[in-house]
């Protein structure tokens, strides 16, 4: 029996002990071994103290118990007669206090936090407060103990701070750390430190509410704060300023127009009569000139004609950017217009041998302005002229593509580099010089071109390499454009883009959707383009240089005259969740550059514009 009682304790996964009626222990099984650090020989003979005499189970409650190395555990002892072993003999059953080690266990992870944690009663009273106290606020936990919570707050908030406290009493509710408020907690130096407070209400038993205050030092955070708060402000001084330089700019650009619309005026005005008189000059009215005077004469009447051709360049650039540039648009013969344009031209080519063609169908009509079609391809055969060597060829061909009439001016002359290809539209810009190793002109003719084929509606764009000649091509609106609703002449949509390529592919798309194309490489470009075209919708870029297009679209809806027009955003870029909000309730629609994007912007289109397909 003995050893049967012994094998039935060895298998009880906690301590326990057979004890004598005095108190002695008998025998120890391998839980207690383990427990204790002592061996079953070891227990035999030692006294168990405290146990009572039992007539059946009794819970002795907690006991503290030694092990072998000095260390104490908590325990619940439970006593019970042990018949089996002898008259008087008990079984003691020790359970270890499981509870106690997780407290103990929880208060060391809470001091091990960097975050402080304080324990506030009901009253207001600190009850608690881990390590992590000390080096935020330099108190030790047992100074803070017993005092009122208001100790850590500034002084000049205390009062305020009671009332917080009582109304929060009231209605106890979880508060996240970093919920909006900017705090300083008062330092047992009196100074401050930025802090955020996590609250949590804890319900004890009775019905009480205590509050587990979480405190986290931001002094970091606080300083990036204000950093950026400073950036902020002195980005919005520096906005201010740039806006008011953009005022200031655009008002010069504005006196710069008007004064060289003003001089042109008047410089034209006495030229035209030198160039009357001397005309009348050489005819003799006046008497016969000797053929030194006559020498003389030609060269006031050339040069007086060059001098007007170069007034003109400017008035014209000036009227184009203030956006009064009217034009008178019609059908007319594109080949009839063209060929007096080529014999105006030949007489000038004669001078270097070069031959001037022209080859253009019969009936293929043009929808534009006759005189400034006259003047852009003038201006293309000129510039063919200046560039090609003696004995070239310059060539001019017109034919209809795709609902457009596209012309092509096309030289055998010196040719131009590709990085160069847009830089010979910008104004008052030359990239080479002439056939007779000289720069000629103001670099103006090709600036005006460009913005009279846009003006039309059109695009222009040069292909060409060093030594190989170029070929520039242009299109205009062919005659009886029909709209893609079948109701007349083909809607009008204005492409804003500072990208050439993107703005004439986008073009492109939008002319064989059944479009008319308007291209405009900058916003302000583009306000005067609206006022005076009243395009059905826009398709806007974002990234553009002085403009871009939020800037422009919100200039667009603080517009009542302007604000009705539809705009779809064609963009590459990646908008944050801010952006997008701005766009979607300023913008008729987002279409994104990727897979499909093609049909997914005259899907927008035909949509912004109420097209019925």
């Amino acid at each position: 029996m003995e050893r049967l009682a012994q094998s039935i304790l060895n298998s009880f996964p906690v301590p326990a002990f057979l004890v004598d009626e005095s108190g002695r222990i008998q025998f120890a099984n391998t839980g207690a071994e383990a427990e204790y650090g002592y061996s079953s020989a070891e227990f035999s003979g030692r006294e168990f103290p405290g146990l009572p005499v039992v007539e059946g189970p009794q819970r002795l409650g907690e006991m503290t118990q030694a092990r072998r190395d000095g260390t104490a555990f908590a325990a619940e002892v439970t006593v019970s007669p042990a018949a089996f072993a002898g008259a008087g003999a008990r079984l003691v059953v020790v359970c270890r206090n499981w509870r106690g080690d997780l407290e103990d266990n929880y208060r060391l992870l809470v001091n091990s936090l960097s975050d402080a944690l304080i324990e506030v009663g009901q009253d207001g009273i600190i009850q608690s407060a881990t390590a992590a106290v000390t080096p935020l606020l330099g108190y030790l936990p047992a100074e803070l103990t017993g005092q009122p919570i208001e100790l850590l707050v500034p002084g000049n908030i205390r009062e305020s701070h009671k009332k917080h406290r009582e109304a929060y009493a009231g209605n106890p509710t979880l508060r996240a750390m970093g919920s909006g408020l900017r705090l300083d907690a008062r330092r047992k130096d009196g100074t401050l430190v930025p802090v955020d407070i996590n609250l949590n209400p804890v319900r004890d038993g009775a019905g009480g509410v205590r509050v587990a205050a979480v405190i986290r030092n931001v002094t970091d955070r606080r300083r990036i704060e204000q950093l950026r708060e400073s950036y902020e402000l002195e980005l919005s001084a520096k906005n201010a300023q740039l806006e008011a330089r953009n005022a200031e700019v655009e008002r010069a650009n504005r006196l710069k127009t008007e004064f060289l619309v003003s001089m042109s005026h008047e410089l034209r005005s006495p030229l035209h009569t030198i160039i009357g008189f001397t005309e009348l000059l050489a005819e003799g009215v006046q008497g016969e000139l000797n053929p030194r005077q006559l020498r003389s004469l030609h060269n006031i009447h050339r040069d007086s004609k060059h001098l007007l051709e170069l007034i003109n360049d400017l008035l014209d650039l000036s009227k184009i950017e203030a956006g009064s540039l009217d034009l008178t648009t019609a059908e007319f013969d594109l080949a009839t217009a063209a060929n007096e344009v080529v014999e105006s031209v030949s007489r000038q080519a004669a001078t270097k041998s070069i031959r001037v063609s022209l080859e253009a169908g019969q009936g293929l009509t043009v929808h534009a302005d006759r005189l400034r079609f006259k003047q852009i391809l003038w201006n293309l055969l000129t510039n063919a002229i200046k560039f090609t060597p003696s004995g070239g060829t310059v060539t001019a061909m017109a034919e209809k593509r795709q609902g457009m009439v596209t012309v092509v001016v096309k030289d055998n002359g010196i040719g131009i580099a590709a990085e160069h290809h847009e830089a010979v539209f910008e104004k008052f810009r030359q990239v080479g010089n002439t056939t007779k190793g000289v720069r000629e002109g103001t670099g103006l003719g090709l600036a005006i071109t460009r913005r009279l084929v846009e003006a039309h509606g059109g695009r222009i764009w040069v292909e060409s390499e060093p030594g190989q000649g170029a070929r520039f091509t242009f299109t205009l609106p062919e005659s009886g454009a029909v709209s893609p609703d079948g109701r007349g002449e083909a809607r009008m949509i204005l492409m804003v883009d500072d990208d050439t390529s993107a703005r004439e592919l986008a073009a492109e798309i939008l002319t064989v959707g059944g479009y008319r194309a308007v291209l405009a490489s900058n916003g302000r470009d583009a306000l005067r383009m609206i006022r005076r075209e009243r395009p059905a919708a826009l398709v806007l870029d974002l990234k553009m240089p002085d403009m871009d297009g939020f800037s422009f679209l919100f200039r667009l809806k603080e517009d009542a005259e302007l604000a009705a027009i539809p705009v779809i955003i064609l963009t590459g870029v990646t908008l944050e969740a801010a952006d997008l909000e701005v766009l979607r309730a300023n913008a008729d629609s987002i279409v994104r550059k990727g897979t499909a994007w093609k049909d997914h912007l005259l899907e927008a289109v035909r949509k912004a514009v109420a097209d019925p397909r």
